[in-house]
Protein backbone atom coordinates (compact mmCIF):
# COMPACT_ATOMS: atom_id res chain seq x y z
CA UNK A 1 0.00 0.00 0.00
CA UNK A 2 1.30 3.44 -0.98
CA UNK A 3 1.50 5.90 1.90
CA UNK A 4 2.25 9.63 2.01
CA UNK A 5 4.07 10.90 5.11
CA UNK A 6 4.07 14.65 5.75
CA UNK A 7 3.54 17.17 8.50
CA UNK A 8 2.15 19.56 5.87
CA UNK A 9 -1.05 18.02 4.45
CA UNK A 10 -2.01 21.16 2.48
CA UNK A 11 -0.23 24.10 0.87
CA UNK A 12 -1.88 26.56 3.24
CA UNK A 13 0.32 29.49 2.13
CA UNK A 14 -0.37 28.94 -1.56
CA UNK A 15 -2.82 31.06 -3.53
CA UNK A 16 -3.75 27.85 -5.34
CA UNK A 17 -5.06 26.45 -2.08
CA UNK A 18 -6.67 29.64 -0.83
CA UNK A 19 -8.18 30.63 -4.19
CA UNK A 20 -8.29 27.39 -6.21
CA UNK A 21 -8.55 27.75 -9.92
CA UNK A 22 -6.58 24.91 -11.52
CA UNK A 23 -7.72 22.22 -9.13
CA UNK A 24 -11.27 23.56 -9.41
CA UNK A 25 -11.40 23.51 -13.20
CA UNK A 26 -8.72 21.16 -14.48
CA UNK A 27 -8.35 17.41 -14.66
CA UNK A 28 -6.10 17.11 -17.66
CA UNK A 29 -4.17 14.17 -19.00
CA UNK A 30 -1.80 13.52 -21.86
CA UNK A 31 -1.98 10.00 -23.29
CA UNK A 32 0.72 10.72 -25.86
CA UNK A 33 3.08 11.74 -23.03
CA UNK A 34 2.27 8.52 -21.18
CA UNK A 35 3.14 6.51 -24.28
CA UNK A 36 6.41 8.45 -24.65
CA UNK A 37 7.45 7.58 -21.09
CA UNK A 38 7.28 3.92 -22.06
CA UNK A 39 9.77 4.51 -24.87
CA UNK A 40 12.30 5.79 -22.31
CA UNK A 41 12.16 2.75 -20.06
CA UNK A 42 10.80 -0.71 -20.80
CA UNK A 43 8.35 -2.57 -18.56
CA UNK A 44 6.07 -1.14 -15.94
CA UNK A 45 6.78 2.35 -14.61
CA UNK A 46 6.08 4.36 -11.48
CA UNK A 47 5.31 8.08 -11.70
CA UNK A 48 4.75 10.87 -9.23
CA UNK A 49 2.61 13.72 -10.56
CA UNK A 50 2.87 16.85 -8.44
CA UNK A 51 0.07 19.39 -8.71
CA UNK A 52 -2.17 16.60 -9.97
CA UNK A 53 -5.50 18.47 -9.67
CA UNK A 54 -8.18 15.79 -10.06
CA UNK A 55 -5.65 13.05 -10.83
CA UNK A 56 -6.59 12.13 -14.41
CA UNK A 57 -2.98 11.81 -15.59
CA UNK A 58 -2.25 9.42 -12.70
CA UNK A 59 -5.35 7.32 -13.37
CA UNK A 60 -4.65 7.13 -17.11
CA UNK A 61 -1.04 6.18 -16.39
CA UNK A 62 -2.06 3.37 -14.02
CA UNK A 63 -4.54 2.04 -16.58
CA UNK A 64 -2.15 2.38 -19.55
CA UNK A 65 -0.10 -0.72 -18.80
CA UNK A 66 -0.42 -3.54 -16.31
CA UNK A 67 2.02 -3.04 -13.47
CA UNK A 68 2.19 0.74 -13.77
CA UNK A 69 1.86 2.59 -10.48
CA UNK A 70 1.16 6.26 -10.07
CA UNK A 71 0.84 8.77 -7.27
CA UNK A 72 -0.56 12.28 -7.50
CA UNK A 73 -0.09 15.02 -4.91
CA UNK A 74 -2.16 18.21 -4.93
CA UNK A 75 -1.62 21.19 -2.64
CA UNK A 76 -5.32 22.01 -2.37
CA UNK A 77 -8.08 19.88 -0.90
CA UNK A 78 -10.72 21.44 -3.18
CA UNK A 79 -11.27 18.25 -5.22
CA UNK A 80 -11.25 16.04 -2.14
CA UNK A 81 -13.85 18.10 -0.27
CA UNK A 82 -16.13 18.29 -3.29
CA UNK A 83 -15.62 14.64 -4.26
CA UNK A 84 -14.54 15.90 -7.65
CA UNK A 85 -12.87 14.10 -10.53
CA UNK A 86 -10.97 10.96 -9.42
CA UNK A 87 -10.79 11.80 -5.72
CA UNK A 88 -13.77 9.69 -4.58
CA UNK A 89 -12.17 6.50 -5.90
CA UNK A 90 -8.44 7.20 -5.57
CA UNK A 91 -7.95 9.56 -2.60
CA UNK A 92 -5.55 8.09 -0.02
CA UNK A 93 -4.74 5.26 -2.44
CA UNK A 94 -3.01 7.00 -5.34
CA UNK A 95 -4.05 10.64 -4.87
CA UNK A 96 -2.98 12.66 -1.84
CA UNK A 97 -2.71 16.25 -0.65
CA UNK A 98 0.46 17.91 0.67
CA UNK A 99 2.60 21.01 0.44
CA UNK A 100 5.38 19.91 -1.92
CA UNK A 101 7.63 22.76 -0.79
CA UNK A 102 7.86 21.12 2.64
CA UNK A 103 9.31 17.69 3.49
CA UNK A 104 7.27 14.67 2.47
CA UNK A 105 7.94 11.01 1.75
CA UNK A 106 6.00 8.50 -0.29
CA UNK A 107 6.38 5.01 1.19
CA UNK A 108 6.36 1.65 -0.58
CA UNK A 109 7.17 2.92 -4.07
CA UNK A 110 10.26 4.08 -5.99
CA UNK A 111 9.58 6.51 -8.82
CA UNK A 112 10.96 6.38 -12.33
CA UNK A 113 9.62 9.82 -13.26
CA UNK A 114 8.28 12.93 -11.53
CA UNK A 115 5.98 15.25 -13.47
CA UNK A 116 5.03 18.83 -12.59
CA UNK A 117 2.62 20.17 -15.21
CA UNK A 118 2.02 23.88 -14.62
CA UNK A 119 3.37 23.76 -11.06
CA UNK A 120 6.77 25.41 -10.67
CA UNK A 121 5.49 28.85 -11.68
CA UNK A 122 3.12 28.72 -8.67
CA UNK A 123 5.90 28.15 -6.14
CA UNK A 124 7.44 31.20 -4.49
CA UNK A 125 10.99 31.83 -5.68
CA UNK A 126 12.46 31.42 -2.20
CA UNK A 127 10.79 28.00 -1.82
CA UNK A 128 12.14 26.55 -5.10
CA UNK A 129 15.55 25.37 -3.81
CA UNK A 130 13.95 23.39 -0.97
CA UNK A 131 11.30 21.99 -3.29
CA UNK A 132 13.93 20.78 -5.78
CA UNK A 133 15.97 19.28 -2.92
CA UNK A 134 12.91 17.30 -1.80
CA UNK A 135 12.37 16.04 -5.37
CA UNK A 136 15.99 14.82 -5.58
CA UNK A 137 15.50 12.94 -2.30
CA UNK A 138 12.24 11.39 -3.57
CA UNK A 139 13.86 10.23 -6.83
CA UNK A 140 16.77 8.64 -4.97
CA UNK A 141 14.82 6.96 -2.19
CA UNK A 142 14.54 3.21 -2.06
CA UNK A 143 11.43 1.25 -1.20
Amino acid sequence: MIELITDYPLAYESNDHNFPHGTKNDNSTNKRFIEELHTLKQGSLNILDLGCSGGQLVVDFINHREGNKGVGIEGSDYSVKRKRANCPEYYNKNLFTADITKPFTVKNIKFDFITLWEVLEHIHKEQLPNCLKILRIILNQTV
